[in-house]
């Protein structure tokens, strides 16, 4: 009886280990937190991507870039005209492949970004046919 409890107890473990090593780092999660001082613009993350942006003021101004560095200097240099993410609300941004997502501040206040990506192209699903 013991040695049936131990065997069992074995293969449980390791069924349940394997498991999970197969599915890791499928579908992965990217998220961070961006800090962003007064009148200044900051890359968030490089596509190909769709990233969930957070703030919890208003003030802050998301858009895309054209990634030629893929630094902060991509994002002060377009400054060009996106949603304005208003307080306590979650704004959705799909990056393209050689673009780069960015919040610029619009204000006289620094912002605070949390931001959350997932990869664009969906993991692939094997079917087993008979």
């Amino acid at each position: 009886m013991k040695t049936t409890t131990k065997i069992l107890s074995l293969v449980s473990f390791l069924f349940l280990s394997f498991a999970g090593v197969a599915h890791a780092g499928e579908g992965a999660a990217r998220k961070g937190q961006v800090n962003v001082p007064a009148a200044a613009a900051k890359a968030v993350i490089a596509g190909p991507t769709v990233v969930k942006m957070y703030s919890g003021f208003s003030g802050a101004q998301v858009f895309v870039a054209a990634a030629t560095s893929g630094t902060d200097a991509d994002c002060a240099a377009a400054r060009a005209a996106g949603a304005t993410l208003a307080a306590d609300h979650v704004e959705t941004v799909t990056v393209a492949a050689g673009q780069v997502a960015c919040v610029a501040s619009t204000g006289e206040r620094k912002i605070e970004l949390l931001w959350h990506a997932q990869p664009t192209a969906p993991t692939a699903t094997m079917i087993a046919k008979r």
